[in-house]
Order: C-alpha cells, then sequence, then structure tokens
C-alpha cells in the first residue's frame, strides 16, 4: 500500500508540501498542548486552541478528501484509457 501512496503523491508534488505543512502544524499543536497542560492554561485559551484544532481537523479531511478524489479520478481516466486501446 506504501507503493501506491508513494506513486500516487508522485503524481501530485504539491502533496508533499502540503503534508510537511500539516506535520508542522501538528507538532505545533502538541508543543501548545503540553504547554497548556503543565502550565494550568486559561480556559479561554484552551478554548481557542481547542478552536484551532477543530479547524485544522477539518482542513486535513477536507484536503485528504480532495487529494483522494483526484488520484481516484486519475485512475479510472488511465482505466479507461487502457480499456479503449
Amino acid at each position: 500500500m506504501s507503493n501506491h501512496n508513494s506513486e500516487a503523491r508522485h503524481d501530485f508534488p504539491e502533496a508533499d508540501v502540503l503534508i510537511n505543512a500539516f506535520r508542522a502544524h501538528y507538532q505545533h499543536f502538541v508543543t501548545d498542548i503540553h504547554q497548556a497542560v503543565e502550565s494550568n492554561t486559561d480556559s479561554v485559551v484552551l478554548a481557542r486552541l481547542g478552536d484551532d484544532l477543530d479547524e485544522y481537523y477539518n482542513l486535513v479531511l477536507e484536503v485528504s478528501h480532495s487529494y483522494m478524489l483526484r488520484v481516484y479520478n486519475d485512475q479510472i481516466i488511465s482505466v479507461s484509457e487502457c480499456v479503449c486501446c
């Protein structure tokens, strides 16, 4: 399965940029959460962090869904081209 993902990402180089950006944001959230837990952060700050996490989660879902649709569509086109030849 990793070969399939690697091949698909090769077709969409912008996917690597997005994946790296998501990883960087994820690490940022991990750091923020650890700091919040260690310092008994204010509930307003925690709520804001929760909102940011929700937004991040929704963006990841949206991008991954769009990416998978692109990969799927390209596979359908490839299969169609093979069948038509």
